[in-house]
C-alpha cells in the first residue's frame, strides 16, 4: 500500500502551499475550511483516480487507509463542486512547468499551449430505446465526449 501513497506525497513536495495559495488568490478563491482544504481535496482526487474509487462515499471510506483525514462524503462532494476548474488547470500548468526539459519532451508537452479538458460519459438505456446502439445484451447506450477549452 505504500507505493500508492508516493504520488500524493510527491505532489506536496513539488507544489508548495504558498504556490497553491497564489493560484487560489489569482482566481479569487477563498478557502475557509479547516479540515478539508484544497490540498486535502486534491489528495483525495489523486487517490480516487489512482485507485479507481467509485464514488465520494467510497473515497471517504477508503481514504483513511491512505493517510487522508476522515471526512463525510457530502463534505467532499460540496468541496469538489465549489472548486473552479481554472484552479486545477493552473495547478497542472505549475506541475508541468516544474518538470525538467527531458520530462516535458518525453511527455510531448512542449507544444501544448492550451489545456483541453475531456470528459467521457457513457449513457445507458434499455435495449428497446436505442436498438441501433447495443451496449450489452440487455442494454443500449451511447458514449458522450465533452471537450472544454478555456
Amino acid at each position: 500500500m505504500d507505493k500508492n501513497t508516493i504520488f500524493p506525497n510527491l505532489l506536496q513536495k513539488i507544489v508548495l502551499e504558498e504556490e497553491l495559495g497564489g493560484i487560489q488568490r489569482a482566481i479569487l478563491y477563498q478557502d475557509t475550511a479547516h479540515k478539508l482544504n484544497v490540498l486535502t481535496l486534491i489528495k483525495y482526487l489523486i487517490c480516487a483516480s489512482m485507485n479507481v474509487w467509485k464514488s465520494y462515499r467510497h473515497c471517504t471510506d477508503a481514504g483513511e487507509q491512505y493517510g487522508l483525514p476522515q471526512i463525510n462524503h457530502s463534505t467532499l462532494s460540496k468541496k469538489a463542486s465549489e472548486i473552479d476548474y481554472n484552479m486545477m488547470k493552473n495547478l497542472f500548468h505549475l506541475i508541468v512547468f516544474k518538470c525538467n526539459l527531458l520530462t516535458r519532451r518525453a511527455m510531448n508537452l512542449s507544444k501544448v499551449k492550451d489545456i483541453l479538458i475531456v470528459d467521457s460519459t457513457r449513457i445507458t438505456v434499455g435495449k428497446t430505446r436505442l436498438p441501433w446502439a447495443v451496449y450489452h445484451s440487455e442494454r443500449s447506450g451511447i458514449k458522450l465526449n465533452v471537450n472544454v477549452n478555456d
